[in-house]
């Protein structure tokens, strides 16, 4: 099982930063609302409670190939729901800094993808 070490590194690396996402939003969340509006601050909850079933399955399914496709369901799941809420966020921040921020955030689920895909082919 090649994708094995792929979905446990990004499942435990998407439980840290979802829960510090998810402890951020919480804390400041008059400030988001206000700033960013409802829609996005609903959105990165939302995206960050998904971001941490996503880790844990991956962390709790890395062994099992034959759960490979719903990992990769929520690899893509993650993925767009980072990509729209950063997508959301363009008119508040600009796309020059969004940019960036939309590659760094988009390399966990790939790579998570990518495990699951791995896993899925070491099936058969």
């Amino acid at each position: 099982m090649k994708g094995k070490n792929y979905l446990k590194v990004t499942g435990i690396l998407l439980i840290i930063f979802s829960g510090i996402g998810l402890i951020s939003i919480i804390s400041l969340s008059k400030l988001i609302e206000n700033v960013m509006g409802s829609t996005v601050f609903i959105l990165s909850i939302i995206a960050s409670v998904v971001e941490l079933v996503t880790g844990i399955i991956g962390v709790a399914w890395c062994k099992k190939p034959e759960k490979a496709k719903l990992c990769l369901a929520f690899g893509i799941i993650i993925l767009v729901l980072n990509l729209a809420n950063y997508i959301l966020q363009i008119n508040t921040y600009g796309a020059s800094n969004i940019i960036f921020s939309m590659i760094v955030g988009s390399i966990l689920p790939v790579l998570y993808i990518i495990g699951a895909v791995l896993n899925l082919k070491s099936k058969g």
